[in-house]
């Protein structure tokens, strides 16, 4: 279905995602949220060896639909929500049996780095650019994004003392 928020192609054993919001640089809204957790939950279900996803139109992902809130009195309570869901989401894709592999084209950044994080394989065109841009907002990454990008690279060694 070309106008869904996430296109989910099956070929065999390989599971393929595809973020489609181009228009919203393909932002985690609340639906593809629940379209994404339900895919991956399918492939865990399912036989699947490898889930690819990446995202259409030259961008990855820039992250959660901050502007998706419906109003500022709610935004607190649907963040929060929001915010564990999809740290449940980058869980299930980092516990998944199959290879999972983040194929980045074009920004990468808040939540959109943190699902590819979750992933076992990040293949990233020149084009990538990778951050985590949500402290300008006063938030911080919360989908297990500090935590996985410090495993992925390591900790800084301690400054010498002089």
């Amino acid at each position: 279905m070309a106008d869904s928020e996430l296109l989910v192609e099956r070929r065999g054993h390989l599971l393929s995602l595809v973020l489609n919001r181009p228009a919203a640089r393909n932002a985690v809204s609340p639906a593809m949220l629940e379209m994404l957790t339900a895919a991956i939950e399918e492939a865990r279900g399912a036989r699947t060896d490898v889930v690819t996803i990446t995202g259409a139109g030259g961008y990855f992902c820039a992250g959660a639909d901050i502007a998706s809130y419906t109003t500022p009195r709610a935004r607190l309570a649907e963040l929060e929500a929001f915010t564990r869901a999809a740290r449940n989401l980058c869980r299930a894709i980092e516990t998944l049996d199959a290879v999972t592999v983040a194929a980045v084209d074009g920004p990468c950044l808040g939540g959109g780095f943190e699902i590819a994080l979750a992933c076992d394989l990040i293949i990233a065109a020149d084009t990538a650019r990778f951050g985590l841009p949500e402290t300008r907002l006063g938030l911080i990454p919360g989908w297990g994004g500090t935590q996985r990008l410090t495993a992925a690279i390591g900790a800084p060694e301690p400054a010498a003392s002089s």
